[in-house]
Protein backbone atom coordinates (compact mmCIF):
# COMPACT_ATOMS: atom_id res chain seq x y z
CA UNK A 1 0.00 0.00 0.00
CA UNK A 2 1.36 3.58 -1.51
CA UNK A 3 1.65 5.63 1.75
CA UNK A 4 0.13 9.17 1.44
CA UNK A 5 2.13 12.60 1.56
CA UNK A 6 0.97 16.14 1.77
CA UNK A 7 3.35 17.76 -0.39
CA UNK A 8 3.74 21.31 0.30
CA UNK A 9 3.97 23.69 -2.79
CA UNK A 10 5.06 27.22 -2.22
CA UNK A 11 2.35 28.13 -5.05
CA UNK A 12 -0.96 26.77 -3.33
CA UNK A 13 -0.35 29.02 -0.14
CA UNK A 14 -1.37 32.73 -2.02
CA UNK A 15 -3.28 33.81 0.69
CA UNK A 16 -1.45 36.39 3.61
CA UNK A 17 -2.60 35.82 6.62
CA UNK A 18 -2.06 36.31 10.76
CA UNK A 19 -3.12 35.17 13.65
CA UNK A 20 -3.76 37.36 16.66
CA UNK A 21 -4.55 37.17 20.62
CA UNK A 22 -6.78 39.20 22.49
CA UNK A 23 -5.56 39.90 25.73
CA UNK A 24 -6.49 41.83 28.60
CA UNK A 25 -4.61 44.63 29.92
CA UNK A 26 -4.96 47.22 33.47
CA UNK A 27 -5.19 50.67 32.93
CA UNK A 28 -4.04 52.89 35.56
CA UNK A 29 -8.09 53.91 36.04
CA UNK A 30 -8.57 50.08 37.18
CA UNK A 31 -10.14 49.67 34.09
CA UNK A 32 -9.49 46.50 31.82
CA UNK A 33 -9.08 47.43 28.30
CA UNK A 34 -8.15 44.62 25.61
CA UNK A 35 -5.36 44.75 23.51
CA UNK A 36 -4.54 42.72 20.27
CA UNK A 37 -1.13 41.42 19.42
CA UNK A 38 0.02 39.69 16.09
CA UNK A 39 1.35 36.41 17.09
CA UNK A 40 2.13 35.07 13.24
CA UNK A 41 2.11 36.30 10.15
CA UNK A 42 2.43 33.92 6.88
CA UNK A 43 0.62 32.70 3.83
CA UNK A 44 -1.39 30.02 3.62
CA UNK A 45 -3.87 28.01 1.68
CA UNK A 46 -7.76 28.56 2.40
CA UNK A 47 -10.34 26.29 1.15
CA UNK A 48 -14.12 26.18 1.77
CA UNK A 49 -15.31 22.95 3.30
CA UNK A 50 -18.91 21.68 3.97
CA UNK A 51 -20.00 20.80 7.55
CA UNK A 52 -21.51 17.71 6.65
CA UNK A 53 -18.44 16.26 4.68
CA UNK A 54 -16.27 16.47 8.44
CA UNK A 55 -19.28 15.59 10.28
CA UNK A 56 -19.39 11.92 9.32
CA UNK A 57 -15.87 11.64 9.06
CA UNK A 58 -14.20 13.37 11.54
CA UNK A 59 -17.27 13.91 14.36
CA UNK A 60 -16.97 17.66 14.56
CA UNK A 61 -18.96 19.67 16.75
CA UNK A 62 -18.99 22.57 15.00
CA UNK A 63 -20.19 23.66 11.51
CA UNK A 64 -16.92 24.25 9.73
CA UNK A 65 -17.01 26.56 6.42
CA UNK A 66 -13.07 26.66 5.47
CA UNK A 67 -9.95 24.77 5.86
CA UNK A 68 -7.01 26.24 6.49
CA UNK A 69 -3.54 24.70 5.68
CA UNK A 70 -0.29 26.86 6.54
CA UNK A 71 3.27 25.55 6.77
CA UNK A 72 4.99 25.15 10.41
CA UNK A 73 3.23 27.48 13.18
CA UNK A 74 3.79 28.41 16.30
CA UNK A 75 1.78 26.69 19.28
CA UNK A 76 -1.30 28.81 19.74
CA UNK A 77 -4.40 28.28 21.50
CA UNK A 78 -7.66 28.77 19.35
CA UNK A 79 -9.92 29.56 22.30
CA UNK A 80 -7.84 32.70 22.55
CA UNK A 81 -6.54 33.50 19.20
CA UNK A 82 -8.23 33.82 15.73
CA UNK A 83 -6.79 34.20 12.18
CA UNK A 84 -7.54 37.36 9.97
CA UNK A 85 -6.80 36.77 6.31
CA UNK A 86 -5.33 40.09 4.61
CA UNK A 87 -4.77 39.59 1.01
CA UNK A 88 -6.19 39.80 -2.03
CA UNK A 89 -9.22 40.31 -0.50
CA UNK A 90 -10.59 42.81 2.63
CA UNK A 91 -9.99 41.15 5.77
CA UNK A 92 -12.12 38.41 6.98
CA UNK A 93 -12.04 36.71 10.21
CA UNK A 94 -12.01 32.74 10.94
CA UNK A 95 -12.45 31.50 14.30
CA UNK A 96 -9.80 27.97 14.57
CA UNK A 97 -11.77 25.37 16.21
CA UNK A 98 -9.09 22.56 15.27
CA UNK A 99 -5.80 22.69 14.90
CA UNK A 100 -4.00 19.22 13.39
CA UNK A 101 -0.30 19.02 12.87
CA UNK A 102 -0.25 16.63 9.53
CA UNK A 103 2.13 13.96 9.38
CA UNK A 104 3.18 15.26 12.89
CA UNK A 105 6.46 16.28 11.50
CA UNK A 106 5.87 20.46 12.60
CA UNK A 107 5.83 20.89 8.32
CA UNK A 108 2.47 21.15 7.66
CA UNK A 109 -0.65 22.48 10.23
CA UNK A 110 -4.30 22.16 8.84
CA UNK A 111 -7.21 23.93 10.91
CA UNK A 112 -10.87 23.87 10.41
CA UNK A 113 -12.07 27.14 11.02
CA UNK A 114 -15.38 29.06 10.88
CA UNK A 115 -15.60 32.59 9.34
CA UNK A 116 -17.40 35.43 11.20
CA UNK A 117 -18.40 38.60 10.93
CA UNK A 118 -17.38 41.42 12.39
CA UNK A 119 -15.40 41.44 15.52
CA UNK A 120 -13.24 39.50 18.07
Amino acid sequence: MRETRHIVRAGRYRHVVRIEKLTDTTDDLGGHPKEISVVFRGHAQINPAYAFEREHNMQTKHEVTHVIRMRSLPEFDPATHRLIKEFPTPERIFAVYSKIDIEERGRLTQMLCIEQPGKF
